[in-house]
């Protein structure tokens, strides 16, 4: 606030002093004979409008003083935003982290070593206990739904301001999947995307493992960004026809359509295969709360 008042009254100062200003000009200007309150708040109005680059243009200077102002404010506000950012990125994703990962990471491994002892005849062979840990890594650390829990502030921003804080905190998923909110020449909107990208979370599948029978309905769908799926159009193993790869999907035309699959879906055999996945109660209300995205996603379907 105290940032603002000076600011204000810097271009008070300037509007007093320079002829043909923003309050001075002959036929736009604001005027001396106003009272100064409101020339205060017409000022600090103005200020904010520029610093958050907003700008409507009801307001604005005539001389080249109040160029060079007006550009400074906006250089502050641009430089105040990106800092904001970047705390805010400290905020989800900083090095407490991997502490986190870790701390999980630790108890799972006492647990195992628990499940262990209570077999009498058998130990849980050593690829499990990797394959488990694994696991909690991948998931943790591709859990958005889970990063952004606690933080309810999020519900509270501006859509556009939420939009812009969601690409600056999963700027892979906005790169890689962009195709997947866009039909021909429309798009779901930013909205929809931030809320869509927050509702994800990570699902790990080892070689050969099945992630969909023939038959079976989808409860959730799947976004590839590590690995690949392989088709048939049997039980696994059977005629296997067609190979999905980083940056496809499945599942959307299932849900909407409630349709069971008609192929086998299941990790490809040549190593493992992680998933972003959105549950369907999670994409099926948002549909509903966002219409024209739910008009792209059945068209495409």
């Amino acid at each position: 606030m105290l940032t603002l008042h000076v600011l204000a009254c810097a271009w008070i100062y300037i509007g007093k002093n320079t002829e043909g200003s923003w309050i001075r000009h002959e036929e736009n200007g604001f005027g001396l004979k106003n009272e100064d309150y409101d020339l205060y708040i017409t000022s600090f109005y103005w200020v904010v409008t520029t610093l958050t680059t907003i700008g409507y243009g009801d307001l604005k200077g005539f001389t080249t003083n109040e160029y060079l102002y007006t550009m400074f404010v906006e250089f502050a506000g641009i430089a105040f935003f990106s800092f904001i950012m970047g705390s805010i990125n400290n905020v989800f994703f900083s090095d407490d982290d991997m502490d986190i990962i870790e701390e999980q990471l630790e108890r799972v491994n006492i647990w195992l070593v628990k499940l262990d002892n209570s077999r009498m005849k058998k130990t849980l062979p050593e690829i499990i206990y990797l394959a488990i840990g694994e696991f909690i890594k991948e998931s943790l650390g591709h859990d958005h739904k889970k990063l952004i829990t606690g933080f309810e502030f999020l519900e509270q921003l501006k859509p556009s301001l939420r939009s812009r804080l969601v690409q600056e905190l999963f700027p892979k998923f906005f790169k890689e999947f962009d195709h997947l909110f866009e039909f021909e020449l429309a798009t779901c909107g930013k909205e929809f995307m931030a809320y869509f990208v927050t509702k994800l979370y990570c699902r790990y599948f080892m070689g050969n493992q099945i992630m969909i029978k023939k038959g079976d309905y989808f409860e959730e769908m799947y976004m590839i960004f590590q690995g690949k799926i392989t088709i048939s159009l049997e039980r696994k193993d059977e005629n296997e026809y067609f190979q999905l790869y980083r940056t496809n999907y499945i599942g959307d035309y299932h849900i909407l359509l409630n349709i069971k699959s008609s192929e086998c879906f299941k990790a490809s055999s040549n190593g493992k295969t992680y998933c972003y996945c959105i549950s369907i109660d999670d994409f099926l209300e948002m549909l509903l709360t966002f219409p024209d995205a739910k008009m792209i996603f059945m068209y495409r379907a």
